[in-house]
């Protein structure tokens, strides 16, 4: 786009060494000229087809284009546009506009493509380049980025956080039910692990004579422990502590042992011992609390959960005791003489005791519940 131009007068008073009459008017309609190319934008008929434009039909215009399928459009060459030629292209269809270069210009574009909707101003520096003044959209809400959409740090409590800057979230939970191999889901930089033993079971009170009762004492909680580690935890070894077994008129089962791998080992909880028949009442049944959990990353570290006794209050009347809880689970409820242990839930608690007035059959002790080992997944993906 050729520059304005100013006439030479002359010098004063007479000015007959300045231009002409004719080179002053010639100039004078060259402004005319680049005047009227900066007027305001007006539109050129709307593009229904993919096509190339020129400079002379669109260069300084609105160009509208409604293609009925998916199409290229070719910006002209940018060195017919002269420098700062702009060209305002909106896509006011329902498919995706393709921007290209004329064929064989050498030219550079900017902008690739405008989806439905969307809008752009194009200048060129009348040489080799058409670049982007402003885009947006002409209607709805929502955009589309078709290359890399890249958001500066959050440095303030109302700006939205990038994904990328969420270096600690929570990318999931892998929780184990059974033994078998962690291994750690993409991006994960850091596991926090909650491992848990099996519980053990009650024990079950043997057949009684006359003048004589028996008592099973409940099951301990399975030991618990909770770790944070950001090295050494992809493909490490995870066993699940099975619950201990039970019957009838014999000992409860301790619980297995769960760990994750050598990071945190958690021992099953100890089943209920068995008395013998016992001639005197009242008289109680019990355990003490569960071995203790162990590992040098871990931030907790506790014992089985000791449960409640089992009492005879006399040769007819008494009570199985309560199994110990855990953090994930119920031991199992206290119950009446002659009657099964109570069933532990969740994980890791210890099964109910027993209790056996005279001259009765042996009885069931509580069953527990299995050990578990959840790991959380933290990374920024």
């Amino acid at each position: 786009m050729t520059a304005l131009q100013t006439v030479n007068l002359g010098t004063a008073p007479a000015g007959t060494d300045g231009d002409t009459v004719r080179v002053a008017m010639t100039k004078g309609n060259s402004n005319v000229a680049v005047l009227n190319a900066q007027s305001a934008l007006t539109s050129a008929t709307t593009i229904t087809v993919a096509q190339a434009l020129t400079a002379a039909a669109h260069l300084g215009k609105r160009v509208n284009i409604n293609l009925a399928s998916a199409g290229t459009i070719n910006v002209p060459s940018a060195s017919t546009g002269g420098a700062d030629g702009v060209i305002h292209l909106r896509n006011v269809g329902s498919t995706v506009v393709t921007l290209a270069i004329t064929t064989g210009s050498g030219d550079t574009l900017a902008l690739t493509k405008l989806n439905p909707g969307e809008s752009a101003l194009l200048d060129t520096d009348g040489v080799h380049a058409w670049n982007v003044l402003m885009r947006g959209r002409t209607n709805a809400d929502n955009e589309i980025v078709n290359g890399t959409l890249t958001v500066a740090n959050a440095v303030a409590a109302s700006h939205a956080l990038p994904l990328g800057q969420a270096q600690g979230r929570l990318l999931g939970v892998v929780p184990f039910y059974a033994s078998g191999a962690f291994n750690a889901p993409q991006g994960t930089t850091a596991v926090r692990v909650k491992c848990l033993g099996g519980g053990g079971a009650g024990g079950g009170a043997i057949a009684t004579s006359v003048g004589t009762v028996s008592l099973g004492a409940p099951g301990t909680s399975g030991a618990y422990a909770e770790g944070y580690f950001t090295s050494g935890f992809n493909g490490v070894a995870v066993t699940v502590g099975a619950a201990g077994t039970y019957g009838s008129g014999v000992a409860g089962g301790n619980g297995g042992q769960s760990s994750f791998g050598s990071l945190l080992v958690c021992p099953g909880g100890y089943g209920g011992s068995v008395s013998g028949q016992i001639t005197g009442a009242p008289t109680g049944w019990w355990i003490g609390r569960g071995p203790a959990a162990s590992g040098a990353g871990a931030y907790v570290l506790s014992g089985g959960v000791a449960p409640s006794p089992s009492l005879a209050f006399a040769m007819s009347w008494g009570v199985g005791g309560m199994g110990g809880s855990s953090p994930l689970g119920a031991g199992g409820g206290c119950v009446n003489a002659g009657v099964t242990g109570g069933a532990a839930v969740g994980f890791g608690a210890g099964g109910g005791g027993t209790m056996q007035v005279q001259s009765a059959g042996a009885v069931v002790g509580g069953p527990a519940t299995p050990g578990v080992v959840l790991v959380e997944c933290y990374g920024s993906v």
